[in-house]
């Protein structure tokens, strides 16, 4: 898995710490004269936490696949299928595939696993590979450059930890940018003049308004998917439009399932992996190597 390009995290960054300094240097002090000190701790705890839950997300492995060495059988069937293509290419034009797909049944749903070129190996359920990062992602949500990494199974849970927290210190800080403009307007200045003496507040809380709604209808779409047990992915081909999809745990246990997921190891390097015999419609049938296949109860996919 190659470094994803962090340019994108570093300006997420400076989205957050920037206006968060500006409130503790500018509006906090009054606050805390007029109101209280637990507004200056708990802006800077819920800071602090949102920085955290986002640097796990860029830094954390998000469930990379390890590339598995080429079989010679399959690099040679490859080759001759390119050169077929170069020579008769209407066949796939029409939907002709070189590797057939494994079907591995989760429940009672027939899930397709398809052979990826780039990393010599057929696809555990919900992976999909990642031009980005150049691997495949188990549990593949999507790549997301705000963040600079891909979000999938092992960082996708401190990817809502991150989303959720920073549409409430967004609100936050709007909250308390207004609440300051309001004390001002009540100790006997216009509007104008309270703006005046405290101008990073208008400024604080125009920017924060805009970016409470943008952060907080992510959230939205995410509790959606949580909801319903599917993944951006999914969502975006439309996978699961005809059916419930085969990872749906039900509301409760769909959140409970991101809350406190399970400890998933760190995929190693290469082994040797298993063989299994394919038919692949050529009038021809080759032993070829797989990933071991997924086990058929509910957490099959992260295998």
């Amino acid at each position: 898995m190659k470094k994803p390009d962090k340019t994108a995290f570093y300006v997420t960054l400076n989205l957050i710490i920037i206006p968060s300094i500006l409130f503790y240097v500018f509006v906090c002090p009054f606050l805390v004269t007029h109101l209280s000190p637990l507004v200056l701790v708990f802006g800077i705890l819920g800071v602090a936490y949102t920085l955290i839950v986002l640097c796990i997300t860029s830094f954390k492995d998000p469930g990379s696949i390890p590339k598995q060495n080429p079989d010679p059988k399959i690099e040679e069937l490859l080759k001759q299928d390119s050169e077929e293509r170069k020579i008769n290419p209407y066949p796939y034009a029409i939907g002709r595939e070189t590797l057939p797909k494994l079907e591995i049944k989760v429940k009672n749903f027939i899930v397709k696993s398809a052979y990826c070129t780039t990393c010599h190996l057929y696809r555990p359920p919900r992976s999909s590979h990642c031009s980005e990062c150049d691997a495949c992602i188990n549990s593949f949500d999507h790549h997301c450059p705000w963040v600079g990494n891909c979000v999938g199974l092992r960082n996708y849970k401190y990817f809502v930890q991150f989303v959720y927290s920073a549409a409430f210190m967004a609100l936050y800080i709007c909250t308390f940018c207004i609440v300051e403009i309001v004390l001002l307007v009540g100790d006997s200045e216009t509007l104008l003049e309270a703006t005046l003496k405290s101008p990073f507040s208008p400024i604080l809380a125009l920017y924060t308004f805009f970016m409470f709604f943008s952060v907080a209808g992510l959230a939205c779409y995410h509790q959606y998917l949580i909801c319903f047990g599917r993944t951006t992915n999914e969502e975006i081909k439309d996978t699961f439009r005809h059916s419930r999809s085969p990872f749906d745990r039900g509301f409760l246990m769909n959140c409970m399932y991101i809350c406190f997921p399970p400890s998933w190891p760190k995929l190693g390097p290469p082994t040797t992996p298993t063989t299994k015999d394919l038919e692949l419609g050529l009038g021809k049938k080759l032993r070829l190597k797989h990933l071991p296949p997924s086990s058929s109860n509910d957490d099959s996919e992260e295998r």
